[in-house]
């Protein structure tokens, strides 16, 4: 398809699974593409992170992959055009590794008019608290265990009619172990805005991680209160007891959690400054800006192929 079809840009979207391949190729006669690779994390230092957790062999191929993967991204980052992150927190840490980086931080974003409170939406269960995500990405199969194990035993000593809802495909067998009275296992659904809507806490209480967690932006956009880990909310700019409620360790995750239960008005304060964040920050349209204007930076070092000031940027895209 390269070599049938001039593209002014590629972007690298899968990160070290693609950037190997020689994607700097055009038609005869032709310029060669721009490559710009889109990280949605520093992988080697998420990698880095899971080889300090789980089991001695999980630990062991982490703590060897970890060191081959920072010298293949450090190498991209020198090779390729320019680089994407969702976190001014990633972008600083590999500008220490290539200082001369041609970078925009362009976070991960929402949806503003199809994640939002809508009319006809199922009412708010009081006792309801959800977590969503892939069940079996590590970062997330690590905080629902920690959950279940370390806070949720707090929280039903607090409030014995709290329920907790897991919603997210594959959930591994750990996971479903879990299940009880007060605990379901709900896997794939057809509308997580559905779900968000009739929760009455979100939680996020991952300990491991990278980039920005699109859980903690649907749920803002969607209104609800949450209560996350420091390293859940990484990377967004969010204010503890204004968008969200911050808590590091098991007690006083649980005592925040209660809080809520217990007190729908801040719940309902924190959900309207959270919306209100997202809409100004996390929006499609706000992230789209800084992506657009690092196309025209790269573009412009090929002075055949300088966009005129005015002119709007054609797309065309193609993917599997």
């Amino acid at each position: 398809m390269l070599n049938r079809t001039p593209f002014d840009i590629i972007v690298v979207s899968a990160g070290l699974f693609m950037s190997r391949y020689r994607l700097r190729q055009a038609p005869p006669g032709s310029p060669l593409p721009r490559i710009i690779l889109d990280e949605h994390n520093i992988e080697f230092d998420l990698q880095q992170q899971l080889s300090a957790s789980g089991s001695l062999m999980r630990r062991l191929h982490y703590a060897i992959n970890w060191r081959k993967l920072r010298r293949e991204e450090v190498e991209d980052w020198e090779r390729l055009d320019a680089v994407t992150f969702t976190s001014v927190a990633d972008a600083e840490h590999a500008r220490e590794f290539v200082p001369s980086l041609r970078s925009a931080v362009s976070p991960n974003a929402v949806d503003v008019s199809a994640f939002e409170p809508r009319q006809g939406d199922p009412p708010t269960d009081r006792k309801t608290l959800m977590f969503f995500g892939a069940n079996d990405y590590y970062p997330n199969t690590d905080g629902i265990l920690y959950f279940i194990r370390e806070i949720w035993p707090r929280v039903t000593a607090r409030d014995p009619q709290a329920r907790l809802k897991i919603i997210g495909p594959r959930p591994t067998p750990e996971i479903l172990a879990q299940q009880s009275s007060s605990i379901r296992i709900a896997g794939m659904v057809d509308d997580v805005r559905l779900e968000l809507a009739s929760a009455a806490v979100v939680v996020v209480p991952l300990r491991l991680g990278g980039g920005t967690r699109f859980k903690i932006l649907e749920a803002m956009a969607m209104g609800k209160p949450i209560v996350s880990t420091s390293v859940g909310a990484e990377g967004i700019e969010v204010i503890h007891g204004k968008h969200l409620l911050l808590a590091d360790d098991a007690s006083r995750f649980a005592d925040e959690v209660g809080r809520l239960l217990a007190n729908g008005e801040l719940g309902a304060r924190l959900g309207r400054d959270g919306r209100a964040l997202v809409k100004a920050r996390y929006s499609w349209d706000a992230a789209v800006a800084p992506m657009e204007s690092l196309f025209r930076q790269v573009l412009s070092r090929r002075r055949s192929d300088a966009l005129p000031a005015e002119s709007p940027l054609a797309t065309r895209v193609c993917g599997t």
